[in-house]
Formats: structure tokens, sequence, C-alpha cells
């Protein structure tokens, strides 16, 4: 990356932030699908093993990008277990009003194709 300024960096930071965003509202669009089918076949919403599983993933990830393999998957367990209370709250039918709504893919789609191609743009060769 080269030499860029606080303002610079600053944009950058928002950029990846709302990667985030948009990343954590897509896994939540896919996760509460899986929800739905598990419910459908009658399965249990939580498998231990394939959390487990995730879980080590992201720490090898974090390893190999040099990044704190704990905090990494201390984010994703948090991410996972609002997943899990999400499934939850689908499969028994009820959603309070501190609840957000399904996310809407029309919109979320072109959000996030956005943030990536920005956060590409600034990391370039």
């Amino acid at each position: 990356m080269k030499n860029l300024g606080l303002q610079e960096l600053g944009t950058l930071v928002d950029d990846a932030d709302e990667l985030m965003v948009a990343l954590l509202a897509y896994r939540r669009m896919l996760t509460l699908r899986i929800g739905a089918l598990k419910a459908e076949k009658g399965l249990d919403l939580f498998r231990p093993e394939v959390e487990k599983c995730r879980l080590e993933k992201a720490k090898e990830l974090a390893r190999k990008i040099r990044m704190d393999p704990e905090f990494a998957s201390s984010i994703l367990y948090t991410i996972m277990r609002n997943s899990l209370r999400q499934q939850i709250i689908q499969v028994d039918g009820r959603r309070g009003d501190d609840e957000p709504p399904g996310v809407n893919e029309a919109e979320l789609y072109p959000v996030l194709r956005e943030a990536l191609i920005c956060l590409l743009a600034s990391v370039g060769p």
C-alpha cells in the first residue's frame, strides 16, 4: 500500500467497515435460510462439530495472515451465537420489536458489491 495520509486511511477504514456490515447481513441471510432448512428437516439448529470446525478454520486463516487467532475466533464465535439466536427466533416464529426484519437481497447485493470494489481498489497491485 502506498504512503497514505490520515484522511485517506480513514476513508479506507470506513470502506472496510461498510464491507464488514454488508458481509454480516449477507451471512445472516444465509444462516436464516440454513435455519429454515434445518427446521424443515427436523435437524438441530446447533451443531457443535460444525461450529468447532469454523472456529478452527478462522484461527488458521488468522495465523496465516498474521492476525491474533484468538481475536479472530472470538469475533466469529460472537457472530455464530447471534446467528443461532436468530435461527431460534425464526423457528419459534417470534420476533420482538428489537429484532431486525429479514435481509433485503435486492438492497444488499449492490451495497456489498460497491463496498468490495472500493476496498479492492484501495489494495491494488
